[in-house]
């Protein structure tokens, strides 16, 4: 059959002797007769008849063919979910067939599966929503059951704040860190000693409150996180004593007392002593009964100085004593006191012995 083109339309049409087709506009159509318009460059202008011209079929979209459908089954795994899809069937269904635009879903209702119907398209993208489903069904009841063990917690906190006994107290900001102690230890080890169910301090005060299931339990906690500071006013000729040698007194009262610092305020001549509220008080009882000791042993010291310029003073010469002989003899033989035990005061005296001879 002859194609006549319809005016403004785009054909392919053969130049005047030649071979190669061009696309080209209608401009008019007269009889058997069209003159077109080359697209191309420098082409212009041309009458043409039947057949040096046809549709332009690169621009012809093809028809479609009519999409074959599919069924498929889509496994769940987990029962939960299933039981899930069941319970939520409408809003499930609804929300995948509208984005994938399969044409069934179907869920199951004695097998953990799905039955989907669709183009093979459709339902991948109906598979991809449907495990999307899953996925955060299964994470809400994981947040579900996470949300029911905290408010049976919750629950259990406020039978315990009704039925409880609770103390609070202040504490200086600067001592908040030795009340939490690292990571929370401090608090940490005196909740497991004493038994007390909340420990917590509140930085507005600041203040430390503490809940716990009897009054001993929240006073034994409160020993072991009060915490202060104590400054003890000493004077100069007093601070050596207290430190000692090599820093040895301090020591002892920090092992003794289990006070959690300890040091010389020189600018003001202060002992300053941190640690909990009965570690300080003992301290302070060790502090004043070893100054007691300081003018006892100032007194003996100031004795023993002077004994030893006494001591200094003294010009001690020693002489050896005369020679004192042994027995003294009455006289030996021979000249006069030549005899055995001569000497001053040898018995026999200084005569001449008997006997002797001229």
């Amino acid at each position: 059959a002859e194609f006549v083109p319809e005016l403004d339309s785009i054909v392919e049409a053969k130049k005047t002797g030649g071979n190669v087709w061009y696309e080209a506009r209608v401009k008019s159509v007269k009889g058997g007769f069209t003159v077109v318009s080359y697209l191309g460059p420098d082409l212009g202008e041309e009458i043409v008849e039947f057949p040096d011209f046809r549709p332009a079929y690169s621009r012809v979209t093809p028809a479609r063919s009519r999409p074959l459908f599919v069924k498929q089954i889509f496994q769940l795994t987990d029962p939960k979910v299933h039981q899930w899809f069941k319970a939520n069937e409408q809003r499930v269904v609804s929300d995948v067939c509208n984005k994938s635009r399969v044409i069934s879903l179907v869920v199951e209702r004695n097998v953990a599966q799905i039955r989907i119907l669709g183009t093979e398209k459709a339902i991948a993208n109906a598979k991809m929503l449907i495990e999307l489903h899953g996925k955060h069904v299964s994470d809400m009841q994981r947040v579900y059951s996470e949300r029911e063990q905290l408010s049976a917690k919750l629950q259990q906190e406020r039978d315990r704040l009704t039925t409880g006994c609770r103390l609070d107290f202040p504490i200086e900001r600067e001592l908040i860190g030795l009340v939490v102690g690292k990571n929370g230890a401090t608090i940490q080890a005196a909740r497991k000693a004493t038994g007390v169910h909340r420990v917590e301090v509140d930085p507005d005060g600041p203040r430390v409150v503490i809940i716990g299931p009897t009054q001993e339990s929240i006073e034994a906690a409160r020993e072991m996180l009060e915490f202060v500071t104590q400054r003890v006013s000493v004077k100069p000729e007093q601070i050596g004593w207290l430190i000692g040698r090599n820093g040895r007194n301090f020591r002892e009262l920090q092992e003794k007392t289990k006070v959690t610092r300890l040091n010389i305020d020189k600018s003001c001549g202060q002992v300053v002593l941190v640690g909990t509220k009965g570690a300080v008080e003992a301290a302070l009882l060790y502090m004043d009964t070893h100054l007691q000791y300081l003018s006892d042993f100032e007194s003996e010291a100031r004795e023993s100085e002077k004994l030893r310029r006494e001591l200094r003073g003294m010009a001690v010469s020693e002489e050896d004593p005369p020679y004192l002989g042994g027995k003294g003899g009455r006289g030996g033989k021979g000249a006069k006191g030549e005899g055995r035990g001569a000497g001053v005061s040898g018995r026999g005296g200084a005569g001449s012995a008997p006997g002797s001879g001229s």
